[in-house]
């Protein structure tokens, strides 16, 4: 899929490790990442397109074209369009998206024009186009409101345009369908995309991505925990007077060599108490221990095991952008309840910090994205769930808590 600011093309700034957490208000920010994709990869985008309808055999009477949100918020596509052109053309007919958004997790199906009226009726389409799309082989793109081109696909080898290289070339019984039900992206329409059966999918069927394997950071923090009763098991042996027996036994054999005729006198007894003062230094030597012991575990971060919201991703120095419209960072929800995030605080160990002033909800699993600009033509391409101000990266070394 198209990036304006993919992770091939972006530098990331290196940043204290590792990241430092802090508790704002009762919450903690750790507990904070959107889509099984980078960030850089549009929420957005073409997951299937079918130019075959009612023609000989066709098992739909019109062409489509299907969108799908991979993201965990609602976009509103108001000024977007979505644009058909034939494999060698240069000439782009688009479809208007005004009016619509498309759900978390959903798809958006937009009929365009019917063949010779072979097949079905498509399901009732979220839009209605007119286009006559090429059965075999063509181009779609869909533009932002800035005109930002945020998808692209090429089918057919006669496609001049495409990602990587094209999706493979479709006839009356197929369509080009995006792999994983719209979830893979890797910016090359022949990985991305196979010759499948159309299957068209509306708005009212959703799809939740598979999430990354992100709760890791919350099993290793769990792990520290498990250390902890280590050293209080330390302060069971010092209580037992084990150690105390001991020593009081070996001052008993120091009268042994007090057999000595010439030490009979009371004298003797005298230097007896002696050995009793030995175990002043034993209590020295024991509680010293003790007390290195118990302090191991109180540098333990308590709260982590129960952490649930984390700094998934972020950029700090965008090549593409500059800094002030370039930066951005993502926020995964690993927990198994959604999280809004209203009144929670972004800040660094400086003077910068922002308090999230409206209702941003971070469903279980998912994630969403706070930016710096939410426009797409100045921010790079990065579809924002929030914009923030009062708070910047530095391209060396800083703090997000």
């Amino acid at each position: 899929m198209m990036r304006q600011n993919g992770p091939a093309r972006r530098k990331r700034a290196l940043f204290r490790l590792p990241f430092l957490l802090a508790f704002f208000a009762s919450i903690v920010f750790s507990n904070l990442p959107y889509p099984l994709h980078a960030v850089g990869s549009p929420s957005v985008r073409i997951s299937q397109v079918y130019g075959g309808g009612g023609n000989s055999g066709a098992p739909y009477q019109n062409d489509f074209i299907e969108l799908f949100n991979a993201s965990s918020s609602p976009i509103n596509l108001d000024g977007w369009t979505v644009d058909y052109a034939s494999a060698a053309g240069s000439t782009w007919q688009p479809t208007a998206l005004d009016g619509m958004t498309i759900q978390p997790n959903s798809y958006l199906l937009i009929r365009q024009a019917a063949g010779n009226g072979s097949g079905i009726p498509l399901p009732t389409a979220d839009i209605e186009g007119g286009v006559i799309m090429s059965a075999t082989a063509g181009k779609v793109r869909l533009l932002s409101n800035t005109a930002s081109e945020i998808d692209k696909i090429g089918y057919g080898s006669a496609a001049s345009e495409y990602e990587g290289a094209p999706a493979p070339g479709l006839g009356n019984t197929t369509a080009a369908k995006r792999l994983d039900d719209g979830c893979s992206d890797t910016d090359n329409n022949s990985v991305d995309f196979a010759a499948e059966s159309p299957s068209p999918r509306t708005s009212a069927t959703t799809h939740l991505c598979p999430q990354p394997e992100t709760p890791t950071p919350t099993e290793t923090a769990t792990e520290t925990p498990t250390e902890t009763p280590i050293p209080s098991d330390t302060p069971t042996p010092i209580e037992t007077s084990t150690p105390t027996a001991t020593e009081t036994e070996t001052a008993s054999a120091t009268p042994t060599p007090t057999e000595t005729p010439t030490i009979t006198p009371t004298e003797t007894p005298t230097e007896t108490p002696i050995p009793s003062d030995t175990p002043t230094p034993i209590e020295t030597s024991t509680p010293t221990a003790t007390e290195t012991a118990s302090a191991t575990p109180t540098p333990t971060p308590t709260p982590l095991p129960n952490a649930s919201v984390y700094i998934s991703e972020f950029m700090a120095d965008p090549s593409a952008v500059t800094d002030a419209n370039g930066e951005w960072i993502e926020l995964y929800n690993a927990g198994p309840d959604s999280i809004n995030l209203n009144g929670w605080t972004l800040a660094d160990l400086g003077s910068d910090s922002h308090t999230i002033a409206a209702d941003l909800i971070v469903p279980a699993g998912g994630y969403v994205v706070l930016a710096r600009n939410g426009v797409l033509a100045e921010n790079g391409g990065v579809v924002a769930g929030y914009v923030y101000t009062g708070i910047s990266l530095a391209n060396g070394e800083d703090e997000i808590l």
